[in-house]
């Protein structure tokens, strides 16, 4: 549990039901609109397309006309013979749009994504004319490169959602090539430049640490230069994240001292943490993935340390907390806003699965709910024109209002303090 400060990214909350637009009276639940690409000519087997060059075969009979038919006959074959080189926003029909989970089911990422799998079964019951695959991608980028092939080979999925960053990372090429839409919750930061069809399904680093560094900021004695030391472990995430931060910490009256890399070995942590202590910086602001975000911690606290903790959404999850223990309160953090919406999720969530609902699926809910919601409603010939109707839709989520804003979901954060 944490005390909540009154910082929200997004400004007040709008009055809409969860799951709703407020551009329009979207209904999630209308079956009539089945896909997209409404009127489109679609070549959709070999033997329908054999089946159509007999028929126009028999309709001209003239010279020219048969001329005309063998061109025809080309045509069709060439089409069938597209497979997976062509464009999918080019061959789009009123078929069930396919949504390809490729969650961390197994591995370091498992806690992650045993909570999406149950997430994808409230989706399957909310959009029954979509369809929902799940592939594990084994919390390993090679392995996640397989199951993505069979998604977009065997599955031939419209949209592929991921949960890690080295997995976002290492199918970013392929989804482009298949021209399907990538739903990462990664903070990869060339993830949009990468594939124009590629969303971002997670806060943003820099607002995460600007939050984080105002709301420090504002507890400085006036003319004070506060020093800080940056943290993060030693993957996309951590280095991402410090990135984020050194960019917003100009913003502040603060001096920082020093970056640092997380160890990753858990014995190394004491004598990290006793040189960390030993500086008196004014605050840490540390970014890790890893249980031993929640070891350091209370390392930290151990050795002596009394500045302010800073860190990210992810000290949240209880895997991370618990390995702090007592030594956790205090710990300034980002979070969600606590909804009625949220409260009614979780109680639902635990009575169907027996499992506490964990912000990943959260987000892989309200991720895909708003992108199938727009399809709904706004029934797009292809999957780059779907993307672009994306832009500035304020939808109603579990958590608040979410803005849609340059292919990222910007959702309403605020501050917490570990009690």
């Amino acid at each position: 549990s944490g005390r909540e400060h009154g910082v929200s990214r997004n400004g007040p909350m709008i009055g809409t039901s969860r799951g709703r637009m407020n551009m329009n009276e979207a209904d999630p639940h209308r079956s009539e609109k089945t896909g997209i690409g409404t009127g489109s000519v679609v070549i959709k087997s070999r033997e329908a397309c054999g089946r159509k060059a007999i028929w126009e075969m028999r309709k001209i009979t003239s010279r020219t006309g048969m001329v005309v038919a063998v061109l025809t006959a080309i045509c069709l074959l060439v089409l069938m013979g597209c497979g997976q080189g062509c464009n999918k926003s080019d061959n789009l029909s009123d078929s069930r749009i396919k949504v390809g989970a490729l969650i961390a089911l197994t591995g370091y990422g498992a806690s992650f994504g045993q909570n999406e799998a149950k997430v994808v079964e409230l989706l399957r019951d909310r959009y029954p004319n979509a369809t929902f695959v799940v592939e594990d991608n084994k919390s390993d980028p090679r392995q996640a490169i397989s199951a993505a092939k069979k998604l977009l080979d065997v599955d031939s999925v419209d949209i592929i959602y991921c949960d890690l960053t080295t997995v976002a990372n290492a199918i970013v090429p392929m989804t482009k090539d298949a021209g399907v839409i990538l739903v990462a919750a990664v903070y990869l930061t060339d993830l949009l430049d990468r594939n124009p069809l590629a969303i971002r399904n997670l806060p943003r680093g820099k607002d995460e640490a600007h939050l984080l560094l105002e709301h420090f900021s504002s507890t400085i004695v006036p003319g004070e230069t506060p020093s800080v030391i940056l943290l993060g472990s030693n993957d996309e995430f951590g280095r991402g994240s410090i990135s984020d931060c050194l960019t917003v910490v100009k913003d502040f009256s603060l001096d920082v001292i020093g970056t640092e890399t997380i160890p990753d070995d858990a014995p190394a942590i004491d004598s990290f943490a006793a040189v960390l202590a030993s500086k008196k910086p004014s605050a840490i602001y540390m970014a890790s993935l890893s249980p031993t975000l929640g070891t350091l911690i209370q390392k930290l606290r151990l050795a002596g340390y009394q500045g302010a903790i800073l860190t990210t959404d992810a000290f949240a999850y209880s895997y991370i907390r618990d390995a702090a223990g007592e030594q956790a309160k205090g710990t300034i953090y980002v979070d969600f806003p606590e909804t009625e919406e949220s409260r009614d999720m979780s109680k639902t969530f635990y009575d169907r699965f027996n499992m506490d609902l964990n912000p990943t699926g959260v987000l892989l809910h309200d991720g895909i709910s708003l992108i199938l919601d727009t399809l709904y409603e706004t029934n797009p010939q292809s999957l780059a024109t779907l993307v672009d109707s994306l832009e500035g839709i304020e939808y109603a989520g579990t958590y608040g209002l979410i803005t849609v804003r340059n292919r990222e979901l910007l959702y309403p954060l605020v501050i917490k303090t570990a009690e």
